[in-house]
């Protein structure tokens, strides 16, 4: 049997290489090929990653005594809402006026019911079975890194294998092997997330360092690519510093991860004075920070660091933290209502508002259950398209929600949006053992993510790494 459980952890870390590696990497000269690449390879490894953990479980335990109640027997409750969730997907499509494309998914995004449904699952078993270690790790930097340089080089339009110019006649904007703009930022939510939380609490020197030199380049990528990035770097700094003041993290990491930040920041405003990036919009977060609130910055930044000049941390610090986040919260929601038109963020607030009245002139089922998977613009157009054409500003089509909560208001409907919301409220609640820090890394990652997601649509990138992110903090076998 321990040949058996050796099997699965091996099978898991396999597919586990697959999502970081190849559906990362994978490249071609199509745009809407290249989505349809990468979302077959989600859904066949997910598929084969089932199939074959299934298949072995069978084998353990023997077909004749196989039981729905051994499937369940070590189920918590976050398991049983990624079940949820992916019974409402296969409710919706059932039921749906479009049912091949909810199944399928769009071409802009690709992610129907069929991926939602095999993602839950493989997350289920990844929760049971993967063990990361340091190899895996390694890969994941190495994949990372050809991303951010692959980034680099087309903000500057360089192109030297060719293929942006092909890529670019369907869609301007693809940015390295990932995609465009949005699906660019939820990769780097996740990715830097991750890599500054195991940054800041690395005990070997030398993975310290490679790891210093990946957040270096990838916060060139966040800065140079677009300032999108804003709202992953507000959401994953407020958890990144809870954790290094609960955690006790060493001040000198605060201090390296700082100079880091600022080096990759004047790194960036440097480059652009002799190369002007073709997708760059402002300037870089730290350069705006330097700019224009530095105070505020400068105000914070002390604040973090007297709070971790002690190693015996009081608990008070802790919730000093957490009410400083919430007034912060707060006082930008209050601007931002006082400030708010359709325009805001980009005339996101006109998709939003389309969403919004969609789900609100929907009958009562589809309010419930909603469009199917991915089949938002359906949904949208046939409900308001008069409104869409006299007041959408822009000359292309409004093809997704570019905010994933109101996107699956929409296509799953309140249950299959509530299940999507549980599933990152269980997560960022669930308790960790101490010095977990792959689960502090997992956990700062998926709330990064959240904050991203609430400006962007889900991909097939981004939804193989953030599955693997909830099987991370959600292991019913814990790591030390």
């Amino acid at each position: 049997m321990k040949s058996l459980d050796y099997l699965k952890e091996k099978i898991s870390q396999i597919y586990f290489l697959i999502i970081f590696s190849i559906l990362t990497l994978y490249i071609h000269d199509g745009y809407f090929d290249i989505l349809r690449t990468k979302n077959n390879i989600l859904i066949w490894s997910a598929f084969f990653y089932v199939i074959a953990i299934s298949c072995i479980v069978i084998i353990e335990v023997g077909f004749d005594k196989i039981s729905i109640k051994d499937f369940f027997e070590d189920f918590n409750i976050f398991d049983y809402c990624l079940l949820a969730f992916a019974a409402i997907s296969a409710l919706s499509t059932g039921l749906s006026k479009t049912p091949s494309f909810a199944f399928w998914g769009s071409d802009s995004c690709r992610i129907g019911s069929f991926t939602l449904i095999l993602l839950c699952l493989s997350c289920i078993l990844l929760s049971k079975y993967i063990k990361i270690n340091k190899p895996m790790i390694a890969i994941m930097i190495i994949c990372g890194m050809i991303v951010y340089i692959g980034c680099i080089i087309d903000c500057f339009d360089l192109d030297p294998l060719g293929w942006h110019e092909n890529i670019a006649a369907s869609h301007y904007d693809y940015l390295s092997t990932i995609g465009i703009r949005d699906n660019l930022d939820g990769f780097l939510a996740l990715s830097l997330s991750f890599v500054v939380v195991l940054f800041v609490f690395e005990n070997d020197i030398r993975f310290c360092i490679v790891y210093g030199i990946y957040l270096f380049f990838g916060f060139i990528s966040l800065y140079i690519a677009k300032n999108d990035g804003n709202l992953l770097v507000f959401g994953g700094g407020i958890f990144l510093v809870y954790y290094m003041i609960r955690e006790k993290a060493d001040i000198k990491r605060a201090v390296y991860l700082l100079i880091i930040l600022i080096a990759s920041s004047l790194a960036t405003e440097i480059i652009c004075l002799f190369v002007e990036p073709v997708n760059v919009i402002g300037h870089s977060i730290m350069g705006m920070l330097l700019k224009y609130k530095w105070y505020i910055g400068l105000a914070v930044l002390s604040f973090i660091l007297w709070m971790l000049r002690d190693k015996k941390a009081k608990p008070s610090y802790e919730k000093a933290w957490v009410v400083f986040s919430v007034v912060v919260i707060a006082v930008l929601f209050i601007v931002v209502i006082i400030n708010f038109d359709y325009t805001f963020a980009s005339n996101r607030a006109y998709i939003w508002s389309y969403g919004l009245e969609t789900f609100m002139k929907s009958p009562p089922r589809t309010k419930l259950i909603g469009w199917g998977p991915d089949c938002y613009e359906y949904a949208i157009y046939s409900t308001v398209e008069e409104r869409i054409m006299s007041s959408w500003p822009e000359p292309n089509h409004v093809a997704n929600g570019h905010n994933e909560a109101i996107q699956y208001l929409v296509t799953t409907g309140l249950f299959g949006m509530i299940a999507y919301l549980s599933m990152y409220i269980l997560s960022l609640s669930t308790k960790l053992k101490e010095k977990n820090v792959l689960g502090i890394a997992a956990k700062v990652a998926i709330f990064a993510y959240f904050c991203q997601a609430l400006g962007t649509n889900p991909s097939s990138v981004n939804y193989g790494i953030l599955f693997i992110m909830f099987a991370i903090v959600n292991r019913k076998k814990k790591e030390k």
